[in-house]
């Protein structure tokens, strides 16, 4: 496969709507930019961690163990519950005091965290990468680790971007003035994503 093909396609799924997305969006547009960056280096570490899996082989162990694949996803599952029901707390919270509220800056690592988890536990990843990364893993001139590699600099660069533009006055100014709305679309959001890992 091509590197410029290859990078082209995974750019155009980077900006697919999902999990990660979702949570770069609430995140950044609920607690600022800097714990937007936080759950974006969180999201990065997650694929760093996928791409060594897949290229030593360890990831295939998923692949062939349906058992374990099951574990992974239920688990992405219930943390993806979880965050929708803190989101859900916060909108019932905004609700009542009637004014925007932004989160303290000491959940940067709690940002962190969520982007690391949800990652990690994102089976679609998983899959993604071991049907894109695996083919080449016993290409003796190295070229597997150069397409995983870009995979994390294009993360590493598309998402802050998005951050970044989602900050923009149009965008916060609609946002805080529909923050109840949109934090319950975000909830209901990742609420489907996560009936959809647990769907047989």
């Amino acid at each position: 496969m091509e590197l410029t093909t290859f990078a082209i396609a995974m750019a155009a799924g980077q900006l697919t709507p999902g999990p990660d997305m979702l949570l770069i969006l609430k995140n950044t547009l609920n607690r600022g930019f800097r714990n937007g960056l936080a759950t974006i280096t969180g999201i990065c570490v997650g694929i760093v961690v996928h791409v060594t899996l897949v290229l030593t082989g360890t990831a295939a162990l998923l692949i062939t163990f349906p058992a374990l694949l099951r574990t992974v996803q239920v688990l992405g599952a219930v943390y993806l519950l979880w965050i929708a029901s803190k989101l859900l707390r916060h909108v019932r919270t905004t609700a009542k005091s009637r004014s925007p509220t932004t989160s303290q800056p000491s959940s940067l690592s709690q940002g962190f965290r969520e982007g690391l988890v949800t990652n990690l536990t994102n089976v679609k990843v998983v899959i993604l990468f071991t049907s894109l990364l695996a083919p080449l893993a016993a290409d003796p001139q190295g070229q597997s680790w150069l397409f995983g590699l870009t995979i994390i600099i294009e993360a590493a660069l598309i998402w802050p971007l998005f951050a970044w533009f989602m900050l923009r006055p149009r965008v916060r100014t609609t946002f805080y003035r529909w923050q109840g709305a949109f934090n319950a679309l975000f909830a209901i959001l990742l609420i489907a994503f996560a009936i959809r890992l647990l769907a047989p």
